[in-house]
């Protein structure tokens, strides 16, 4: 796969998920980009 092209492995695989999963696959990704802000919000 080059650069230019996405990965669309995430997408086909989500389609077998439940929507609990689904979610709970949203919120790590929410929490991974986020962190930082989320850490200096705690303090």
């Amino acid at each position: 796969m080059s650069a230019n092209q996405p990965n669309t492995a995430p997408v086909a695989a989500a389609t077998d998920m439940t929507d609990e999963e689904k979610i709970d696959l949203a919120a790590v990704r929410i929490l991974e980009r986020y962190r930082p802000a989320f850490e200096e919000l705690a303090k």
